[in-house]
């Protein structure tokens, strides 16, 4: 008794559905897909925007509280003692937000100091609507002194909205997309791996 090996030669190794040599899968180059646009792009460029509108704004206004203190010192409400002095720590303070929104380690808390501002300062707003008081030379409308009044929250609402740090948001959505761009080339690569080679063998008595 005696065992034969036979060995079949089948030809040369053909290349069906892409395989390679000796039956092996080829492997297709693997093409990432294009970076995903952030959802968050276009809100970040108008958030700049107006961030920079509002510091402008804000650093234009606090100067003009030291070049013409006497101005905004006729709106400051009788109570209040020393007038002149309160619009030039108000003026200070618009000048030091204002620069803060520009700075992006303060831009979060200058926005707050902001709203703590607007906050102080209405009691001024309300006395000009109540009372007609303007600068001198200076004539508002009643009307415009009362919607002055609501105008404070869409200002506190800025301040907050471009203060915001979007940075951990946009990271988290790169992240994601980065993932999810792995995963679906190491689930390609695994799919295209070569099989390994199968052995024949016949064995006969």
């Amino acid at each position: 008794m005696f065992r034969v090996r036979n060995t079949r030669d089948d030809g040369p190794a053909v290349n069906p559905k892409g395989r390679g040599a000796l039956g092996r899968r080829t492997t297709s180059p693997v093409t990432s897909p294009p970076p995903a646009r952030s959802p968050d792009a276009a809100s970040e460029r108008r958030r700049t925007a107006l961030r920079f509108l509002l510091a402008v704004g804000m650093i234009s206004i606090g100067i003009a509280h030291f070049v013409a203190p006497q101005a905004f010192a006729s709106i400051v409400p009788a109570y209040l003692p020393a007038p002149v002095l309160l619009v030039q720590v108000s003026g200070f303070f618009e000048i030091a937000g204002g620069a803060g929104l520009l700075i992006a380690r303060l831009r979060r808390l200058a926005s707050f100091g902001l709203v703590a501002l607007y906050v102080a300062v209405f009691p001024a707003n309300l006395n000009m609507a109540l009372t007609g008081a303007a600068p001198p030379g200076v004539h508002v409308p009643p009307v415009l002194l009362w919607l002055r009044l609501p105008l404070q929250v869409v200002f506190i609402g800025w301040a907050l909205w471009v203060g915001k740090t979007v940075g951990k948001t946009v990271g988290k959505t790169v992240g994601k997309t980065v993932g999810k761009t792995v995963s679906e080339t190491n689930g390609r690569t695994a799919s295209d791996a070569p099989d390994a080679p199968l052995q024949t063998r016949n064995v006969g008595r």
